[in-house]
């Protein structure tokens, strides 16, 4: 089906299979948690992030702030660590992901729901936040990095500084020029000084979908009140692990691997503004803090708790835990690989009295641009064959088989048919052997004629085989860089600067008509 929204951007789906539509369900949440925040105090917590994060909520945001006061206000949450330049593609699509469903699930519910962005930015691993890519030079493209060495410390401390502002302003002049241009700088703009990778990842994002009022929070503004959780983790670890072993076997006896091994799920940070993240490990008489060798106690680690709750951080397996037990969310979003790990969570959220949340698959899609669909149509791939692309491998999948191979074939099948032929009629004509070598001379003329076109046939078929495989390195190159999809690689910002941001609506519009419906979809941008 394809679906109107920019003037010239379309959206096709390519349906695989599709989940339970809860929306005419009761409410997910009848979960009691007795540290869960709701009405003035969670909208308290999100006004003095952005207090301090330097936000201006949009409209639509100060609304829906309004609105968590309302009762039956529910969240539709995503999360992802907070990338350069907000990272790939994949990270908005979240972000879309839940204001699509919180629209879906309003106008059904009749109640509000709120979109809310989990900007993890206790995620140590910068090596995996650090670029940005833009497509061209190849499938690698052009990539920008965070200058910043990494150093375990949390994502939400490395400050936006001179170095950073540097690699921003050659951002900026890559996309100089394009169409839209200043719509993208003035995003951009967000990376400034006195921000962090946090900070500014989140008011992009947050601006970027201000028409439906995103908001965002971070784990540190909600530490403080996570202390009933980590205090249960820190007295009984080994109740714990085993709730997550168990969960571990629960997936493996499905035939599945586990996406996160048996591991206990709480980090604590180095004293300071910017101290370093280390693994606690449980050990007899306490835990251990990996990469510092650093021996507590636990109850030091409680008195360590209740001095500094900030100076503990959740791992990924007691993140939606905590984001369960202080949050009146509905249902969350994720991709492929949460919605795997959250297949192992069922044991640990029990372990603290909590029922799972319900985890909904992001929208996934790959964006073609004017030359892409150009490309396309040179290999003879349309929208019925959009599917097809998914299947390949290399770029060599895409070019059509056989065509001119056929041509090639059949010529040089009907050469010497032609010579044999002609030889037969001069024969058969029983001509006298001068009249007949004149003839025979004039059959070979027509077979070489026949060479002659053959070969010309040929140098065209390698001149047309050449521009498809151009065409089919044009595609590959766009959609699988490097073998992954668009999605996981391309940046945000190269389709901002081109198609500036109506299209953003196209997505989200996608997503809050069948939330629940697994999908890959293909948007089709402007073939100027």
């Amino acid at each position: 089906m394809w679906l109107p929204a920019h003037p010239r951007f379309q959206v096709e789906e390519g349906t695989l299979f599709a989940s339970e539509d809860p929306s005419g369900r009761q409410s997910f949440l009848s979960r009691p948690s007795p540290c869960r925040l709701g009405g003035a105090a969670l909208a308290g917590l999100f006004r003095e992030l952005a207090r301090r994060w330097g936000l201006s909520w949009s409209p639509s945001a100060e609304k829906n702030l309004a609105r968590l006061e309302d009762p039956g206000a529910r969240l539709v949450i995503t999360g992802q660590q907070p990338g350069f330049l907000t990272g790939p593609l994949f990270t908005f699509f979240k972000a879309a992901s839940v204001a699509g469903l919180a629209g879906h699930l309003e106008a059904r519910r009749r109640r509000p729901y709120i979109p809310v962005l989990w900007v993890a930015g206790e995620d140590h691993d910068l090596e995996e936040a650090r670029s940005a890519c833009f497509p061209g030079a190849g499938a690698a493209g052009h990539c920008f990095q965070l200058p910043q060495p990494a150093d375990r410390r949390p994502l939400s401390s490395y400050a936006i500084d001179a170095e950073t502002l540097r690699v921003v302003a050659a951002v900026k002049e890559h996309l100089g020029g394009r169409r839209r241009a200043e719509e993208a700088f003035r995003l951009l703009d967000h990376y400034r000084a006195g921000r962090t990778l946090s900070s500014a990842c989140g008011a992009v994002l947050a601006d970027l979908l201000a028409p439906w009022g995103l908001l965002v929070i971070e784990p540190e503004a909600l530490r403080p009140h996570s202390r009933p959780i980590i205090e249960r983790a820190l007295q009984d670890p080994e109740g714990l692990m085993r709730a997550v072993r168990r969960g571990v076997e629960e997936v493996e006896s499905l035939g599945l691997r586990a996406q996160v091994p048996e591991r206990f799920p709480l980090f604590l940070l180095e004293e300071g503004a910017a101290g370093r993240r280390h693994h606690l490990e449980p050990v007899s008489g306490g835990f251990r803090a990996g990469g510092s060798g650093e021996f507590l106690t636990t109850a030091r680690s409680l008195d360590i708790l209740k001095e500094a709750p900030e100076r503990f951080s959740t791992g990924v397996l007691l993140r939606p835990v905590v984001q369960e037990a202080l949050l009146p969310v509905e249902a969350a979003v994720g991709g492929p690989a949460e919605v795997a790990y959250f297949a192992q969570l069922g044991p640990v959220f029990e372990h603290f009295g909590l029922s799972k949340t319900p985890m909904v698959l992001r929208f996934s899609a790959s964006l073609l641009e004017g030359k892409v669909c150009r490309a396309m149509e040179r290999l003879g791939i349309g929208p019925g064959s959009l599917e097809a692309l998914l299947r390949a491998r290399n770029p060599q999948d895409l070019i059509p088989a056989g065509q001119e191979n056929a041509a090639e074939r059949l010529l040089a099948e009907l050469r010497p048919l032609v010579g044999e032929r002609l030889r037969d009629a001069v024969a058969a004509a029983r001509l006298s052997a001068g009249e007949a070598e004149r003839l025979h001379a004039g059959a070979r003329e027509i077979v070489k004629s026949l060479e002659r076109f053959q070969r010309r046939l040929q140098r065209m078929v390698e001149a047309v085989s050449g521009e498809r495989m151009s065409a089919a390195s044009t595609v590959w190159n766009h959609l699988f860089p490097g073998g992954v999809l668009q999605e996981r690689k391309w940046n945000v910002f190269h389709f901002l600067a081109k198609y500036g941001r109506e299209w953003v609506a196209a997505v989200v519009e996608e997503v809050q008509k069948e939330p629940f419906q697994v999908r890959h979809s293909w948007g089709m941008f402007d073939k100027d």
